[in-house]
């Protein structure tokens, strides 16, 4: 169970990164940046640096809304399983 509010997601070789993970479900569930931020109740702005790496240690919050908006889980979301 994650209890930090803030998580630090270390990439090694081979790893997907979170942004690549937040663009390939929204992709997939064919979401606009703009629908995934609704659908997660986050900012438009919050999902654009999730994705182009301007966030890099998003909050345990975030992660867990975009998690369920992308219906997936957090684990999933930031690399460390794949389904």
């Amino acid at each position: 169970m994650y209890t930090n509010t803030t998580i630090f997601i270390q990439v090694s070789q081979g790893e997907i990164m979170l942004s690549d993970n937040i663009r390939k479900y929204r992709n997939k569930l064919k979401l606009t940046q703009e629908a995934l931020a609704r659908k997660a109740d986050i900012s438009y702005n919050t999902i654009i640096k999730l994705e182009s790496r301007g966030i890099t240690d998003p909050r345990m919050r975030t992660l867990k809304k975009l998690a369920s908006a992308l219906g997936v889980s957090i684990d999933e979301l930031v690399g460390k399983s794949e389904t």
